[in-house]
């Protein structure tokens, strides 16, 4: 019993670290009918701007690094997608990643 429990709250600890990759995301939603097909989200989570970006969902306008390493802007492109989710995954070149579920 003990056992279960213990691993019930590192499954628990490790959900809650995941869901703490990103600090902020602006917007975190898009709509659909919007004058502009084109939607500019910021993200920020630590050392952002290591990562390289990418999402086979969603079409990649583009990608603004700052001089803050902790945001990253991405422009994508909606024209032609129903509201969903959207995966959008982070990636560095030495393996490490980050995923966002995009509404």
């Amino acid at each position: 019993m003990k056992t279960i429990y213990l691993m019930c709250m590192a499954l628990a600890l490790s959900l809650h670290l995941k869901a703490q990759d990103f600090q902020h995301v602006e917007p975190g939603f898009w709509w659909s009918g919007m004058n502009r097909s084109s939607i500019e989200v910021m993200f920020h989570a630590e050392n952002i701007g290591d990562y390289s970006v990418s999402s086979s969902d969603l079409r990649i306008e583009q990608v603004v690094k700052t001089e803050n390493n902790n945001f990253v802007f991405v422009s994508f492109d909606t024209k032609g997608h129903a509201p969903g989710k959207y995966q959008i995954n982070f990636s560095t070149t030495s393996g490490k990643t980050k995923h966002y579920q995009f509404e």
